[in-house]
């Protein structure tokens, strides 16, 4: 930023983008894990209708 922000200014905004890609990383594989749960939630409801309708 050629003068705008001095070497410790610089040096924080750097750490806090590296702080938001971390807790943005950590609520991606929240949110996979939870649609993963929920789609084997569902896989194990469908195939239970499924066998009680052949039943």
């Amino acid at each position: 930023m050629t003068g705008i922000l001095n070497p410790v200014v610089g040096a924080l905004v750097h750490n806090l983008g590296s702080v938001f890609v971390i807790l943005n990383s950590a609520k991606l594989l929240k949110t996979r894990n939870n649609l993963d749960l929920h789609i084997k939630i569902e896989y194990e409801v469908t195939n239970e209708s499924k066998g009680a309708l052949i039943v």
